[in-house]
């Protein structure tokens, strides 16, 4: 009496067996190499191994496929860049802000700054005041800032010195008369109260000063950049190790815009300037 034979996977044509394997990930197909003999020689086949190194979106080396290549190397790349894929850890999700908040405002500001994660300052020419982004249920406005007169320049920076500290300043230009314009520099701390100043130091301004537009900080220097790109209105340097301004070195003729003189000065005196 005679059996019929048992066909298996195995009795499949070579063809249909490199289909399947197509559709199988990466490090399947170096367990199933591990199986038999069959497929050990199966998987050794070229066309197999270019046809995956064309299709996966995985991380491998960038450039096209060379002909030169071998079956065993595009093996190799594959395998390594699978396993780097699978243990190479997750991506953070990015937070998904899902609150709003309404809060009430005294004066439309003009400009807004978040103070150590909880306090929102919000200014104008004439009152600045807070928010308690903490506090509940509404957020109630508090008197954080009032200029002389006007405050034509308000604006809030943040530096860490070389000791690991997180300094915040506040950087004001007000009217104090007809022709008197002044620059503020007070230091913003935090209370459990909410945020306040604490004032470092004032400069009047020349007559034909244009007024600043905008605030370069370091941890040891602050730069007010003038609303001018001519060269003979130089910016205004602070150093807060001596609490005073300071001068800047004298400028080649050749240089005639502001922009220029920033990026030479910075890249000559970087090193001194923004370090203790």
């Amino acid at each position: 009496m005679r059996f019929a034979r048992k066909t298996g996977i195995r009795d499949m044509p070579q063809e249909i067996l490199l289909m399947i394997c197509g559709f199988l990930p990466l490090l399947d197909l170096v367990s199933l190499s591990q199986v038999s003999r069959v497929f050990w020689l199966l998987l050794k086949d070229e066309y197999l191994w270019k046809a995956l190194y064309r299709t996966t979106k995985i991380v491998r080396p960038v450039g096209p496929l060379v002909a030169g290549h071998p079956a065993d190397c595009l093996r190799r790349i594959l395998i390594s860049s699978a396993n780097v894929k699978e243990n190479w850890p997750p991506l953070a999700k990015k937070p998904e802000f899902t609150k709003k908040l309404t809060v009430p405002i005294i004066d439309p500001p003009e400009y807004c700054y978040l103070f150590a994660g909880r306090w929102l300052i919000a200014a104008n020419s004439s009152i600045g005041y807070y928010y308690d982004l903490h506090e509940k249920p509404k957020p109630q406005p508090m008197l954080f800032y009032r200029p002389h007169l006007m405050a034509l320049f308000f604006r809030c920076v943040t530096a860490t010195n070389v000791h690991g500290d997180t300094l915040t300043f506040l950087v004001t230009e007000t009217q104090l008369g007809k022709n008197v314009r002044r620059v503020n520099i007070t230091k913003v701390s935090a209370s459990v109260i909410g945020p306040y100043v604490e004032p470092l130091m004032h400069y009047d301004l020349p007559e034909n000063y244009p007024g600043i537009a905008d605030v370069v900080i370091g941890s040891r220097l602050m730069i007010l950049k003038p609303k001018t790109n001519y060269i003979h209105i130089l910016p205004t340097v602070y150093d807060f190790k001596d609490l005073r301004p300071c001068k800047l070195p004298p400028l080649p003729a050749e240089y005639q815009r502001v922009r220029i003189f920033y990026k030479l000065f910075y890249g000559k005196y970087e090193p001194d300037f923004f370090s203790f």
